[in-house]
């Protein structure tokens, strides 16, 4: 009874000092009023401890989104009782001081403290704080808030004087919308409330009480032939910046302020402004906006090297705030909205040109992007989106991924759509990207509509092995006890993998990648999902296929066949699933058979090809521009060339691929009875709706039959018009892009 008491009272003091952890002063737009030990000036937040108890903060939590708290953890710090502690909203985790990994929005965000147990402790909602004031609690640790004259940090706000404030939220419009236009273009901004004043920007970057203020009517202009500014920002180690100017447009970012706090919704327009501008262009437009240290400052720019190797950085804190427009081919503005962005792949992230993975999301404004970017899809909305560089094409045409996913698109694989795009950074030509889906949860949400949205996502990553990017390994590493007693060849043990894997999926996903010849193949660009609730079997998604069409004797298959280990690397993970199942008779008739049959179908040299001038008609207006802007490639004769190095690799690959079938599994192709002494069988699923082609040589080479069959049957009876005399015939069936050859002996007798 003694001990229960002790420890009651232990949990009233604790809780009580708990208690009197506040928020007690906090400046949103710090410009010089008080650094940190880095010598910046970060907006700042000052807790207090009220309570006479030191207390440790160790993972207490601060955040400035009520959906997502404790964004930022406190590590092992004691306040003591009655003192301050000052943690600076840097939007970077730096050593020196606490640095807090997010950075404050005046007007826009609130300040919230929550407890080790993800409770909230205190909170400021957003009010106006001008640049350099701070709003605190007077006294110290008191329920209501003023704004001050002058900041205190680090001490008590008992002294400080109060400022009164007016403000007024107020209501901003523009005249003219951004779009295209081939003469000047007038501008006027208005707003509802005197005495607040519109400031505006022209560079990208967010206007503020500092920028200037709109007094009169703008007239902007073509701005092709003035100096470039972003353009000549080093993006890699090796970049060329481009010689002459890059065709911009005009960027109109406003706000409007009210005692020194922006008091209404910013807007931001491009206006592309050029005589020939409705005819420039025949593809889709992109306008990305970003304030310009977001993308291309040395410490926090994501698209340039900068202090911290910035373009290889991840998550959430190389997340930047971006508005964008897109206009579709009719000069239709059907994306008008805030984001985020971040510099998304590998490799690519050292290319001079990057990809850049889009974010909607409620803190922006919008939860999706809400149009029906592509065709081959029946989706209106999407959480998230791509816009993919050309610098990570293998084969520097520009489009080899896209091809490939247009190629596949009808097999039984989760592929990518995708259209192509003409971007534009802070108002100045960025050349070509496409724009793709991002395979994630929304992604398999949006085209899986019946599955749960708790998943497991699983990434092959080179050297690593797999890695779970949602969801966890359990289900993997039962999939892998599976296959660990090697097996497989038995018929139970395959019907317990088949109800694991989508069998389907798996076929047309490696017949695809094998086809194709991904260099990248199978240690990178293996992925794979399976829905956690409803416990479905695995899929794999198809991506990444810039390394695609690029070795036309590439062979993964015989790898797999006959398990031969021929990368630098061990991979043997990478490898496992499909090397097990090829050793059951029953996958492998089905996997070889499908493969015959996509070779014929999809992957047919006049299909291949057609697909490729279209992508080539496509790209070629836009090729002159993106050339000059990136020197890749290095001039439109390379650019053709490596195109009909495509078309090289769409007419030898069938030949190549149906080699490595032959060898590694043999024909499909069954002749029977074998000899014969009368009419025989030709059998091959290869035969079905297809044409074929029979031709029989005797042994000196001569040819003594020649028919083409046209019923469309997975069979053909051979009756020769002529009795053959007996002995050993070669028989050739071609069907298709496809052709076999068969020895023979037939015993017929002489008919004369």
């Amino acid at each position: 009874m003694k001990r229960m008491l002790i420890y009651i009272i232990f949990f009233i003091v604790c809780n009580s000092a708990v208690s009197q952890i506040y928020i007690n002063e906090v400046s949103y737009t710090n410009r010089g009023s008080f650094t940190d030990g880095f010598g910046d000036t970060p907006d700042w937040i000052e807790i207090y401890n009220a309570g006479n108890e030191g207390v440790n903060l160790n993972r207490w939590g601060l955040s400035d989104n009520p959906d997502r708290l404790a964004k930022w953890l406190f590590p092992d710090t004691v306040i003591s009782p009655g003192s301050f502690i000052i943690v600076f909203a840097s939007g970077s985790d730096k050593s020196a001081g606490l640095q807090a990994d997010f950075k404050l929005k005046n007007m826009e965000e609130p300040v919230i403290l929550t407890k080790p147990d993800g409770t909230i402790a205190d909170s400021l909602n957003p009010l106006c704080i001008p640049a350099d004031k701070s709003a605190g609690r007077i006294p110290d640790g008191a329920p209501g808030w003023s704004v001050f004259m002058e900041p205190s940090a680090g001490g008590s706000n008992n002294n400080s004087q109060i400022l009164e404030l007016n403000f007024r939220r107020d209501i901003l419009s523009v005249d003219q919308e951004g779009g295209f236009f081939d003469s000047p273009v007038t501008v006027n901004l208005k707003n509802s409330i005197n005495g607040n004043i519109i400031h505006y920007t022209l560079d990208g970057s967010v206007p503020d009480d500092r920028s200037p203020a709109f007094a009169e009517t703008l007239i902007l202009n073509d701005r092709s032939s003035e100096p470039n500014n972003y353009s000549k920002i080093k993006t890699h180690a090796d970049y060329r910046k481009p010689e002459s100017s890059v065709f911009k447009a005009s960027i109109l970012r406003a706000v409007v302020y009210s005692e020194g706090c922006p008091a209404s919704q910013p807007i931001t327009e491009t206006y592309f402004v050029n005589e020939r501008i409705h005819t420039r262009y025949h593809v889709p437009v992109v306008s990305v906006v970003a304030d310009p240290d977001d993308f291309f400052s040395d410490e926090e720019g994501i698209y340039v090297p900068g202090n911290h190797n910035n373009y290889y950085q991840h998550g959430k804190n190389w997340e930047r705030r971006i508005h964008i427009e897109i206009y579709d081919t009719s000069g239709n503005k059907v994306i008008d909205q805030d984001a985020g962005a971040r510099i998304h792949g590998r490799g690519t992230r050292g290319a001079a040109q990057k990809s850049l993975r889009l974010y909607a999301d409620p803190e922006y404004g919008n939860e999706s992007f809400g149009y029906r970017f592509f065709s081959d899809r029946e989706i209106d909305s999407y959480k998230r989106l791509i816009l993919q560089t050309t610098q990570g094409d293998w084969s520097d045409n520009l489009f080899t991924d896209l091809l490939c996913h247009q190629l596949v698109k009808d097999l039984n694989i989760d592929y990518v759509s995708g259209i192509t795009t003409v971007v534009f950074i802070n108002g100045e030509y960025w050349g070509i990207h496409n724009l793709r889906e991002r395979q994630d949860e929304s992604y398999l949400k949006a085209h899986y509509p019946s599955t749960s949205g708790d998943y497991d996502i699983l990434d092959y990553a080179l050297y690593e092995g797999v890695v779970p990017e949602s969801g966890d390994m359990a289900a993997y590493n039962s999939l892998m006890e599976v296959f660990a007693d090697n097996n497989i060849p038995d018929d139970e043990k395959f019907e317990k993998v088949s109800s694991l894997i989508d069998v389907g999926s798996l076929i047309d996903y490696f017949i695809a990648e094998i086809y194709l010849g991904n260099v990248d193949f199978p240690g990178l660009n293996q992925s794979l999902w399976r829905d956690r609730e409803n416990n479905s079997p695995w899929r794999w998604f198809f991506f990444d296929c810039d390394a695609c069409f690029f070795r036309v004797n590439f062979a993964h298959l015989i790898e797999y066949y006959n398990e031969v280990e021929l990368f630098d690397n061990p991979n043997d993970w990478a490898m496992v699933i499909l090397s097990q199942m090829l050793k059951n008779r029953t996958f492998a008739d089905m996997f070889y058979q499908r493969f015959y049959r996509v070779i014929d179908e999809v992957f047919s040299p006049p299909r291949v090809i057609s697909k490729i001038d279209s992508l080539k008609d496509l790209y070629y207006p836009l090729m002159a521009e993106h050339i000059e802007r990136w020197h890749h490639p290095g001039d439109i004769n390379i650019w053709l060339n490596k195109i009909e190095n495509l078309k090289q690799f769409a007419v030898l690959r069938p030949a190549e691929m149906s080699s490595q079938l032959l060898n590694c599994y043999g024909s499909p192709v069954h002749i029977f009875p074998n000899p014969a002494t009368g009419p025989f069988i030709i059998e091959s699923d290869m035969l079905l709706n297809n044409e074929a082609d029979v031709k029989i040589y005797d042994s000196s080479g001569r040819l003594v039959y020649s028919k083409v069959f046209d019923d469309g049957s997975t069979q053909i009876q051979i009756d020769p018009e002529i009795r053959l005399t007996g002995g050993l015939y070669l028989i050739r069936i071609s069907t298709g892009y496809f052709t076999s050859s068969h020895t023979m002996i037939i015993n017929y007798e002489n008919n004369e």
